[in-house]
């Protein structure tokens, strides 16, 4: 499934067979994690705006910059990973505490969490790519992708069962440098929205390989 190139990001492996963790703690914090994920595709789709969005690895962040570029520098930070702690926090206490002053505290991090994110995709829409963190922290945004163009294999993703190529010089020039920076940066997950179709996934699973999901929706929340 996507969702484990997505869990890898913070360096989360999960069993794929059992759908399990390792112990509860990194089960919370890849939920929370996830569960960002799935609020900027559900905005995206239904915002249906062209847009790019790509995750790299922080060990991989130098090499992403030799190949993306913006005329727009980034200075300080949205803080969501603070808010995503703190949101951890009172998963935590739930169990303990249920009373009216708790819900309400956990009501307001969870709308400035929304809050956030939708900054982020505000900063998607913007012509060039958004990349990101897995802490949602901006690496940049309007960034112009200039990987050398990926020649080798690129598959429907396993979900889909199926085994063919995908031609991608039917798709423009946006699915094209995400599909190229991708292949170039493995690890990297994105995300290409167009404004008249689903969100499309993309990530390097092999030297030889890229993983192509056609809808996103599907790949990561099909149950």
């Amino acid at each position: 499934m996507l969702g484990q190139y997505l869990y890898r990001l913070i360096d989360i492996e999960i069993d794929l067979g059992k759908r399990t963790f390792k112990n509860e703690q990194e089960g919370a914090i890849a939920r929370v994690f996830f569960h960002c994920i799935e609020f900027i595709i559900e905005v995206l789709s239904q915002r249906r705006v062209g847009a790019t969005i790509i995750f790299v690895h922080p060990h991989q962040r130098d090499e992403a910059l030799k190949i993306a570029y913006s005329s727009w520098s980034v200075r300080g930070s949205l803080e969501i990973a603070l808010l995503q702690k703190a949101r951890l926090e009172y998963s935590e206490q739930a169990s303990e505490t249920r009373n009216m002053a708790f819900a309400l505290n956990r009501l307001k991090i969870d709308q400035a969490l929304r809050q956030r994110l939708r900054s982020l995709i505000d900063l998607a829409a913007i012509d060039g790519a958004l990349l990101l963190s897995p802490s949602f922290d901006v690496i940049g945004f309007g960034m112009k992708l200039t990987a050398p163009k990926w020649e080798k294999t690129i598959e429907h993703g396993p979900v889909v069962g199926e085994k063919q190529q995908v031609d991608f010089s039917r798709l423009g020039t946006r699915h094209n440098s995400a599909l190229n920076f991708v292949g170039a940066i493995g690890g990297a997950v994105a995300f290409v929205a167009s404004s008249d179709g689903p969100i499309r996934a993309l990530v390097r699973s092999t030297e030889e390989k890229v993983w192509y999901w056609p809808d996103s929706r599907v790949s990561m929340f099909a149950k």
